[in-house]
């Protein structure tokens, strides 16, 4: 029906059976999720937000967003991989149910400039938290290498974006196979920005070579969704 998660209280919070409560549901969701044509429902939804607009365009984002679903189903990928800087592509990727796990890239507020964000204003690790309540969404905070936020600062920054960019979604593919969702051979779908003003939808091959770890001295470094309870202030 479009729920996002589940939550339980009183069997958890004071039942006698709190951790079999949590498999059972979760079981309950696994099943339930094997018997949707998320193919299908994609291309439902992309015709019911077609109606709702009424021969108007689509916001671009939310064409991309179709696009990148409907390139992983056909390309049979492993997951897809989208960099954010508050959320809003994920989520709108999210809202068209690829059957597959979405892996968020979330650029540090103070570094995406470097790969073309306009919004600098949310904390990295906030959005990260947020993104976890939204089904199918897995957040991972990424850094932009030094060389390039350096360069940010200097007469080549448009230039030096596409690259910055391509290694925070790499990070982001080596993230995924971390955590056992993608491996080499697998096809991963990408959708980040490449300039201030262009955004596009990569089709990626996974290699042994891509999943190697980086030096510690190439700045890409992923750190935990959740670092501390509780909920940053916007800043």
């Amino acid at each position: 029906d479009g729920t996002d998660c589940v939550m339980l209280s009183g069997e958890t919070a004071a039942g006698a059976y709190p951790r079999e409560a949590v498999e059972i549901m979760s079981g309950i969701c696994e099943e339930a999720e094997q018997c949707v044509d998320n193919y299908a429902l994609s291309k439902s939804l992309l015709n019911v937000t077609l109606a709702d607009v009424g021969g108007a365009p689509l916001s671009t984002i939310e064409a991309l967003a179709s696009s990148t679903v409907m390139t992983a189903a056909k390309t049979k990928a492993a997951c897809i991989v989208v960099l954010a800087a508050n959320g809003e592509a994920a989520r709108m990727i999210a809202k068209y149910r690829p059957a597959v796990p979405i892996v968020v890239g979330v650029v540090p507020r103070e570094q995406r400039g470097s790969i073309g964000f306009a919004e600098q204003t949310l904390p990295g690790r906030q959005v990260a938290r947020q993104l976890m309540l939204t089904r199918g969404l897995i957040p991972t905070v990424v850094n932009v290498p030094e060389d390039h936020e350096r360069a940010f600062l200097s007469d080549n920054a448009e230039s030096e974006a596409p690259a910055a960019a391509k290694r925070c979604v790499m990070a982001a593919v080596r993230h995924a196979r971390r955590q056992m969702l993608c491996r080499p051979g697998d096809k991963v779908v990408a959708m980040y920005n490449v300039e201030r003003r262009c955004a596009v939808i990569r089709v990626i091959e996974v290699t042994d070579e891509m999943l190697d770890e980086p030096r510690e001295a190439e700045g890409l470094v992923n750190e935990p969704a959740v670092l501390d309870p509780g909920v940053v202030p916007v800043e």
